[in-house]
């Protein structure tokens, strides 16, 4: 490009034209274009450009809560309603001779999926939208309304080519919500401004939730003089994988006859392989939480102090606190153990049995054992399981708990002089003084297994040996190891190790892969400070997490490597403008100004382990204080023998 183009380009604002001229230089040279070809291309990728521009704003000026398109729906679900039915709603007539769809359906049937998809394409065609909520609107509209300022309030909700209402009889509104819905429709109706609503109640039922029928009728007539009503009854993208009884059910009460329906099998991926998940419906689900909110105060009642895992006031956090300070009390081993298959094993007559014994109402004992009999669904077919029970339901974690809790009353009684358990659910760990206890911790731990019909698993269960930091091994997402105390080594020449605790290998990589799925090089070109903005819930709860662990060196580097994703989005979306030392301007604290959560700064210990130091003094330097005494002066027996002598 010649220097007197560049700036008459960048004068007439044709950016795109200025990055692709050199390409497609190249190209009109290789192929032998014509200079009609040539200006006929640049000038399309131009307007392509400055098209695919003005949507990207249209879209973020929409306010979708997310984006589909009608490409992506379904329509092979639905019953009644087909692509060729809504053509006339996809045409640019939609939008100039100010029509309207009501789009009705129960929750789930992808109303909201449809109603984005028909307001998208307006938006390809050259028109404006905006999203909103029912209660969202109402409540806005209401507030103007009170403080005399309704005009002004109204003016977003009328300009929009088209107005997506999401929602309407969702929720019951306030007094005069048929009034301001009343003059959001009517105004766009003498505009012949187009609309779209979405509704889980038939429109003549309205006027239960507006607390006005005369006003809803009218709304509803105003909706219709120019459009129509369409109802969904198959099921979403977002609902498509549930069972078609859970989708044509209404509520229901619990009572005494509840039937339990099967769980909806899935698999959750683990480094080792996948564990299996049996989630419940949404029914069952309710059914569940009522259950254990009766539950949970009875059982918790009877649960020992080392059962961490899924307990009120108790967390994993606990746990690693009490390894901690056991292990600078000479915890030197650690047995560090794994339940081979723990859900797939779990004997249910066992499991009743227990239960059985603190709960004596037989409807309570027939759902649970209903639950644990419950088949899964796979592929629309309900499969019974012999053994165990799959993870996923509200209940699993208390029943994992009443089950394993005649682990913790044996291990109390018999095995406690071998050692201290920390259990969090189904993983634990017992730390021993000696070599031997560690052993026999083994040895007593296979037996109450036995008992219980569980067995450790032989690849992942293993004995540590913490003893001045040989070895350490992974709990709860940290990895353990001792570390020498310089401080102490410093003031007395002592070697005495601590317990340390940091983010294990396998959380860093987790973390790392999250952080990457949220700064894809896609997003060069969205803003900063919305890739920001989606970062900082992930890396505060993370850091929440582990900052109660020496894990400064660890945040440090997570810090660096956030840091280094974001400077490389900048990179990518500067490209060949990318101007010398600029990326110099881009540094972390850049980055910290616009809002990025520091890592870097945020550790400390829940509790500290106060360790006295000795008034004696370290042995290496005997001699001189037998000379100058402990503040350098003259010790008391030397000046006596100088006395004498």
């Amino acid at each position: 490009m010649s220097d007197d183009l560049a700036p008459l380009l960048k004068r007439l604002h044709l950016a795109n034209t200025r990055r692709a001229w050199r390409d497609l230089v190249q190209r009109a040279e290789k192929e032998e274009w014509s200079y009609e070809r040539f200006l006929l291309t640049l000038f399309s990728e131009e307007v392509a450009h400055r098209r695919g521009t003005r949507l990207t704003r249209a879209v973020r000026r929409a306010a979708f809560p997310f984006l589909r398109t009608v490409e992506e729906f379904d329509f092979s679900y639905q019953s009644t309603l087909r692509l060729t039915m809504i053509g006339s709603l996809l045409a640019p007539d939609f939008v100039t001779e100010g029509r309207s769809v009501i789009l009705e359906g129960k929750p789930g049937r992808g109303k909201t999926h449809l109603a984005i998809a028909l307001a998208y394409r307006a938006m390809q065609n050259g028109f404006d939208a905006l999203f909103t909520t029912a209660a969202a609107l109402i409540d806005d509209l209401s507030s103007a309304s009170r403080d005399g300022r309704m005009r002004d309030a109204l003016a977003p909700y009328i300009k929009p080519h088209v107005l997506v209402v999401d929602e309407v009889g969702h929720l019951t509104y306030g007094d005069d919500a048929a009034n301001v819905l009343y003059h959001v429709v009517n105004d766009r109706h003498i505009r012949r401004r187009a609309m779209i609503f979405t509704t889980n109640k038939h429109p003549s039922r309205w006027g239960a939730v507006l607390h006005d029928d005369d006003l809803a009728d009218a709304i509803v007539d105003r909706i219709l003089e120019r459009g129509r009503l369409l109802r969904l009854d198959g099921p979403s993208m977002r609902t498509k994988h549930l069972p078609d009884s859970e989708l044509h059910s209404d509520d229901q009460t619990v009572d005494g006859d509840r039937r339990v329906s099967g769980k909806r099998s899935a698999e959750f991926p683990e480094p080792t392989g996948r564990r299996p998940l049996g989630i419940p419906t949404v029914r069952d689900r309710v059914v569940q939480m009522a259950a254990k909110l009766v539950l949970e105060p009875i059982f918790e009642a009877d649960f020992l102090p080392c059962s961490y895992g899924f307990r009120p006031k108790r967390s994993a956090t606990m746990a690693l606190e009490t390894l901690r300070k056991r292990g600078a009390k000479s915890g030197h081993h650690v047995l560090d153990a794994d339940i081979r298959d723990y859900f797939g094993s779990i004997d249910r007559d066992k499991l009743m049995k227990l239960v059985a014994r603190r709960v004596s109402d037989r409807r309570v004992l027939k759902l649970v054992r209903q639950w644990l009999d419950a088949g899964v669904m796979e592929d629309g077919e309900e499969k019974k399981t012999l053994s165990g029970t799959p993870q996923g339901g509200v209940i699993s974690p208390l029943l994992s708990n009443i089950y394993l809790h005649v682990l913790d009353t044996m291990w109390t009684r018999d095995g406690a002089q071998y050692g201290t358990l920390v259990r969090y659910a189904d993983d634990f760990v017992v730390m021993t003084t000696t070599k031997r206890q560690c052993e026999d911790a083994e040895k007593r731990m296979r037996n109450i297994l036995l008992r219980l019909g569980l067995e450790l698993h032989p690849d992942k269960t293993r004995r540590v040996e913490l003893y001045d930091g040989k070895e350490g091994f992974d709990f709860l997402g940290c990895h353990l190891h001792k570390k020498l105390s310089g401080r102490i080594w410093e003031h007395e020449r002592k070697r005495l190790y601590f317990l340390h605790r940091w983010p294990s290998q396998r959380s860093m990589q987790s973390i790392r892969q999250r952080v990457r799925e949220k700064t894809p090089r896609g997003r060069c070109h969205a803003d900063v400070r919305e890739v920001i903005t989606d970062l900082n819930p992930l890396l505060r709860g993370w850091g929440n997490y582990f900052r109660t662990g020496n894990a400064a060196t660890h945040f440090h580097a997570l810090d660096t490597y956030v840091w280094r994703r974001l400077r490389a989005l900048r990179i990518k979306r500067k490209g060949r403008q990318l101007r010398p030392r600029e990326v110099e301007r881009w540094s972390s604290d850049f980055f910290h100004n616009l809002g990025l959560h520091r890592l870097r700064g945020t550790v400390e210990y829940p509790d500290v382990v106060n360790y006295r130091f000795s008034e004696r003094p370290p042995v290496s330097r005997v001699p001189e204080i037998g000379t100058h005494g402990l503040k350098g002066g003259p010790t008391e027996t030397t000046a006596a023998r100088r006395k004498e002598r």
